[in-house]
């Protein structure tokens, strides 16, 4: 158990109302953490703070958090640009590149038969002589890994304009942001800004439910999405995805994409695809949220992180706990960090990777 990594990423433009982002991850067991962070700022006081919480191995948390923030960034907002004018980007932006894992490794894996053949409607499949010498290339086993793995991502975009800043909040999965607000009596206070897109939400399992009809008894089991994920949307997770199950077995289902003491999803298979009908059943889109304007004042902070702290503190537990080091510390100490000392002294105990970010405002 030991903390994974921390920093304090001092913001430099004075256009941007964020003017520090601290961050630490911890990780309570002896595994590869599988959380990722990434903070990314313009020259034009634009900043992108995401959190991604990797599942099944990091390999989609580790790429995502390389790819999505320039992408995020490369297409700047209009003066003029109206609020669903960003939002739609961002949509598309984690639809895309969630897209872009998954063809490509299709690409990878196509059977070479003539158009003649697949005119015909011929089922051939790569054989497993194929398929493991295919692997053997490190580039095609990187594809095929971050299409098997799997990431939740939460992304905090923080854009000025003439009206004031506004704070986009891109969710997909169950990592959380909660504002720092302080009251009319000076005392802080937590103000949700996201919910955790999980089967723990009745509006998520509506939407599944609605998306698959006659599927009531199986698309949400125990608890989990077909009985085996707990998040309704993510990056990556492509044997949730794509339609072919056969041929997604056939090459998801290798050893060389099976993790040291992960079970095999030939030993899963039974259970999955005994139920597997209509996919996909989790989803690519994020639910996008907008606070604006949003300045330094009332507003002092927003605090980021993935399950792994939620399942230890509530909302109102982690702004006091980020109000107390801020009043602590000085600018340089890591309230983040601060927090995570806390809980520890609490005698919570993380059992899965922690992320916790705090975006301060100036």
């Amino acid at each position: 158990m030991a903390v994974a990594s921390r920093a304090v990423y001092n913001i430099a433009s004075s256009e941007c109302a964020v003017r520090q982002v601290h961050a630490v991850q911890y990780q309570p067991t002896n595994r590869p953490i599988e959380d990722r962070l990434s903070v990314d700022q313009t020259q034009d006081g634009r900043l992108f703070v995401g959190v991604y919480d990797g599942h099944h191995g990091a390999a989609t948390a580790a790429y995502v958090s390389q790819t999505l923030p320039a992408a995020v960034l490369s297409h700047p907002p209009q003066s003029t640009s109206p609020a669903d004018a960003v939002t739609s980007h961002l949509m598309k932006t984690f639809t895309d590149l969630d897209e872009s894992i998954l063809s490509s490794f299709q690409r990878d894996f196509e059977p070479s038969l003539p158009k003649l053949l697949r005119r015909f409607g011929s089922n051939q499949l790569p054989s497993p002589a194929a398929v493991t010498k295919a692997l053997r290339d490190a580039n095609v086993l990187e594809r095929a890994r971050r299409a098997k793995c799997g990431s939740t991502a939460l992304g905090v975009y923080v854009v000025g304009g003439k009206d004031g800043t506004a704070v986009y909040l891109a969710n997909l999965g169950d990592c959380r942001a909660v504002l720092g607000q302080m009251d009319a009596e000076g005392r802080v206070e937590a103000v949700p800004l996201t919910r955790d897109l999980n089967v723990k939400d009745p509006l998520e399992v509506a939407r599944l439910r609605n998306e698959h009809p006659g599927e009531d008894d199986t698309v949400i089991m125990g608890g989990r999405v077909l009985g085996l994920i707990a998040v309704t949307r993510s990056f990556g997770d492509a044997y949730f995805k794509l339609h072919d199950t056969s041929y997604t077995f056939k090459v998801l289902g290798h050893p060389f994409l099976t993790p040291p003491g992960q079970m095999l999803l030939a030993d899963q298979h039974r259970v999955l695809f005994g139920h597997y009908r209509t996919p996909p059943y989790l989803s690519s889109t994020p639910e996008v949220t907008t606070r604006h304007p949003l300045e330094g004042g009332r507003n002092r902070f927003i605090v980021v992180g993935s399950d792994g702290l939620w399942d230890l503190v509530s909302d109102e537990w982690a702004v006091r706990a980020v109000m107390d080091g801020l009043e602590r510390g000085g600018k340089e100490e890591n309230v983040s960090e601060f927090v995570l000392q806390r809980i520890l002294e609490a005698g919570k105990r993380p059992g899965d990777d922690l992320t916790c970010v705090v975006l301060v405002f100036r």
